[in-house]
């Protein structure tokens, strides 16, 4: 075929496959061509100048066996269709402005490698505020027109907005040191208390103590050897350990400390916290804000002072006094798991 014959083919492919002016179901997005703005938003009146580049590489598409052309167009926030702003094809060989909004600043068509087409707007208005397409127009191997493009969108901000933005971000910056600070201060606190602990105390409970699991960020401890000597003793020896004789507030947390005393084959008495206070006439566990309703066995609490677990008692809650030091007793450690 003649070069002039095939020039009038091309020519006729381009003008049934383009057109200044096509709607959005007419629109074929493909992940591969690229298009760019930059900036991606107007602040008032303050840029210069946006560039949109369009890029599309044929190697990217296999189906397309030749790209005819690549235009830029675009469509405002209240139209449902695009109007071209300029375009470069395979014939002409140069880009071609259709808009006097925009200036050409290069464009080429090349089946080989990369083909671009980059226009730029002159200090910017909201009137240019809206969708721009890239498309890119070619055949396919068997000669058909094909066309595939995609979107960007530039959008605006006002002066005021991006101002508080900054501050916002600045407010929440100063909130998120303040909070890696505090993050940070407990973290130390903790290791340094870990540190003591594992020293300290811990080598003690695991010698001494069976531990329970963790209820409500707490761990109970079961002494393991029954010993002789007062609940105050008791509270002592708890306190040391950072925690105190365990409070039973609640029907779960009772559930909870009977089924773990019940492992061990406890016969004496196991001291809990709860202790009678004279004046006012009620029980109360020391670390409570609230009375709680315990659970008692038939006929307790009665004359001692000092609250117990007991075999006799059946599973229950009753009285032991509280300076039984003439047989041994057991006692119960509810210690804080420390967190941040």
């Amino acid at each position: 075929m003649r070069r002039e014959s095939y020039l009038c083919v091309l020519i006729a492919c381009l003008e049934a496959i383009s057109g200044n002016l096509f709607t959005e179901r007419e629109i074929i997005l493909h992940s591969n061509v690229k298009i760019k703005i930059d900036p991606s938003f107007l602040i008032d009146d303050l840029s210069s100048e946006v560039n949109i580049r369009c890029s599309f590489s044929r190697g990217d598409v296999p189906s397309m066996t030749a790209v005819v052309s690549l235009s830029v167009a675009y469509s405002n926030s209240t139209s449902t269709s695009y109007e071209d702003l300029a375009f470069v094809n395979e014939v002409e060989g140069h880009p071609v402005n259709l808009s006097r909004e925009v200036q050409v600043i290069s464009g080429s068509v090349d089946n080989n490698g990369e083909s671009t087409l980059l226009v730029q707007f002159k200090y910017p208005n909201t009137k240019m505020l809206g969708a721009y397409l890239c498309s890119v127009k070619g055949l396919d191997d068997l000669g058909r027109p094909l066309s595939i493009s995609s979107t960007a969108k530039l959008t605006s901000y006002s002066l005021n907005t991006v101002i508080d933005t900054v501050y916002e971000l600045e407010a929440n910056r100063s909130a998120s040191e303040a909070l890696v600070s505090s993050l940070q201060a407990c973290v130390d606190k903790q290791t340094g208390l870990i540190d003591s602990l594992n020293k300290r105390i811990y080598p003690m409970l695991a010698y001494g103590f069976s531990a329970s699991s963790i209820f409500n960020g707490h761990r109970y401890y079961l002494s393991t050897h029954a010993q002789s000597f007062s609940f105050g003793s008791a509270e002592f020896l708890c306190n040391g350990f950072g925690g105190y004789v365990a409070e039973i507030d609640t029907h779960e947390e009772f559930v909870i400390v009977r089924n773990f005393i019940s492992l061990f084959n406890v016969t004496e008495a196991v001291w809990t916290g709860a202790t009678y206070e004279a004046p006012s006439g009620v029980w109360v566990n020391k670390h409570s804000s609230t009375t709680p309703n315990f659970e008692w066995a038939p006929g307790e609490p009665a004359n001692s002072t000092c609250q117990c677990f007991h075999s006799k008692f059946k599973g229950w809650l009753g009285t032991c006094e509280c300076d039984n030091i003439a047989s041994a007793s057991n006692y119960v450690c509810e210690i804080p798991q420390q967190t941040c």
